[in-house]
């Protein structure tokens, strides 16, 4: 798992006795060096929403 990790810039975030639950975070990369201050601020935020997010999942053990 820790080479997939690395490899694709994934986030463990639950598991059960079947799976590892993972997502990949957007990157800086994806917002243009010459990005208008409001561009960058709404990226950073929308960063944060999506850790809120992450918070808030449940993992369960499916039948």
């Amino acid at each position: 798992l820790e080479d997939h990790q690395l490899l694709y810039g994934l986030e463990l975030v639950g598991e059960n006795s079947k799976y590892y639950f993972c997502i990949a975070r957007p990157t800086d990369v994806q917002v243009p060096p010459n990005a208008s201050e409001k561009l960058q601020s709404r990226h950073r935020a929308l960063g944060i929403e999506f850790s809120e997010l992450i918070k808030s999942l449940t993992i369960f053990e499916g039948h």
